[in-house]
């Protein structure tokens, strides 16, 4: 009897003992994942600082010529603000903030340093960084987590900021990285409030490219998602105080099969989408709760952006779109590739009628350039083969308009530019059709 439960005292003993050591195996596992993911993020990191190291040495890396000749809106843009927000990482798939982490410098910090002492970004005279202008100033609190496509609305005297930001994962059996969403409180300089920050939840690990904007006294978020391996529009009512999304709504027009880049606005009561610009399709949402579509009947003609289509791509979506005055404005991106498959994003503004089937009025002549732009390094999931500017959000306040734009993937940058020179700097699309008809 004695022996008996010997054997039974030894064998819960070794139960427990390999349950510790099973734990424990676990928490190796996780951390060892942990770190190797850590080593593939700083390997990606020096992988892109050395390919556009490489191209500022040997390539001459410069504006394509579809927009090297063409000026920059000096006289329209008054100041560059470059964003850096508080550094997040992913231990296992559960959220970690954690401020000031980085307390030694890396290998990559040390290598970024190295590179800005050689270099400018753009070696181009129109792009020397000497010509830059003083007031292009840069916020960073503690470092970065490369947030991006930021898009901007007025909170007080200050801004909140809502941004995507990308994690690298192992986990994932398709695809490299999670997408999500976050906020951040911005001081009336934009400086960020690094104690403000928050994640959205979209009970989602792909969320994408969030755009704000109010309606009858409320807000909204508008972003895109994965849905069955499919990527649409959501759009939430979203509490400014609590940052939570109230109800979630999954946009659909059976039109095919990926839908990015709509610009909502509100008119009379209900809320409307900019579905496409060349040709200009509008949709009527009749019940925020459900996805209910209604197209507005109308007659546009292509033809009238083709000025800019043929040369720097189709316009598509960026921001929202606000009323000024008589017509509602708004900034749209386009894309273009050169003979040796970099691919090139521009930005512009355009304007369309107050009243259906609100057709588009004017247009920027050509892109929206300025100093230092696309001088962003190439960081976490961007494709150093793409340059991006990529308009998300804008305020209007007093004489000025700050458009937030996401540059390469990999940062945020407000752009604040004189409101009326802007307006000013917008062609007719009628009068533009005629002159290229002639």
């Amino acid at each position: 009897m004695a022996i008996v439960s010997l054997l039974l005292v030894l064998q819960i003993y070794f139960v427990i003992y390999q349950t510790i050591q099973f734990r424990n195996l676990k928490k190796r596992q996780r951390a060892s994942h942990h770190k190797f993911s850590q080593i593939s993020q700083k390997q990606l990191e020096l992988s892109h600082e050395l390919s556009f190291f490489y191209e500022k040495q040997y390539e001459r890396l410069s504006l394509p010529n579809a927009i090297a000749n063409l000026p920059f809106s000096d006289q329209m843009i008054r100041s560059i603000h470059l964003l850096q927000i508080p550094p997040i990482y992913h231990r296992g798939l559960s959220f970690v903030n954690l401020k000031g982490h980085h307390s030694n410098p890396s290998l990559n910090d040390l290598l970024s340093a190295v590179l800005r002492q050689h270099s400018s970004p753009l070696r181009s005279s129109n792009l020397d960084s000497s010509e830059a202008p003083q007031n292009h100033k840069t916020q960073a609190p503690r470092g970065i987590v490369v947030p991006y496509n930021g898009s901007l609305i007025e909170k007080g005297d200050g801004y909140l900021l809502f941004f995507r930001y990308d994690t690298p994962s192992i986990y994932l059996q398709r695809g490299s990285f999670f997408s999500q969403i976050g906020c951040i409180e911005l001081q009336s300089d934009f400086t960020p409030i690094e104690s403000s920050f928050s994640i959205i939840d979209t009970k989602s690990r792909f969320s994408e490219d969030p755009r704000i904007f109010s309606h009858n006294g409320d807000y909204f978020l508008l972003y895109s998602d994965l849905k069955q391996e499919m990527r649409g529009l959501r759009l939430a009512q979203i509490d400014l105080k609590t940052r939570e999304l109230t109800s979630i709504t999954h946009l659909c027009t059976d039109s095919r099969r990926t839908e990015k880049n709509w610009t909502p606005f509100s008119w009379k009561g209900d809320i409307y989408f900019l579905h496409t610009i060349a040709p200009l399709k509008v949709f009527r949402l009749f019940n925020s709760d459900r996805d209910v579509l209604s197209p507005v009947e109308g007659i546009e003609n292509k033809k009238l952006v083709a000025f800019w289509s043929e040369r720097w791509g189709i316009p598509r979506g960026g921001t929202s779109a606000q009323l000024l005055n008589d017509e509602y404005l708004a900034f749209f991106h386009s894309s273009f590739e050169e003979r040796n498959g970099r691919i090139w994003y521009v930005m512009g503004a355009y304007t369309f009628a107050a009243e259906p089937p609100f057709q588009l009025l004017r247009m920027s002549q050509y892109p929206i350039l300025f100093q230092g732009i696309y001088e962003t390094t190439h960081r976490n999931t961007a494709r150093p083969r793409i340059r991006t500017i990529y308009p998300v959000g804008f305020v209007c306040r007093g004489d000025e308009i700050h458009l937030s734009c996401g540059e390469n993937d990999s940062a945020i940058k407000v752009v604040t530019m004189d409101k009326r020179r802007l307006l000013e700097s917008l062609v007719l699309l009628e009068s533009v059709q005629s002159a290229s008809i002639k």
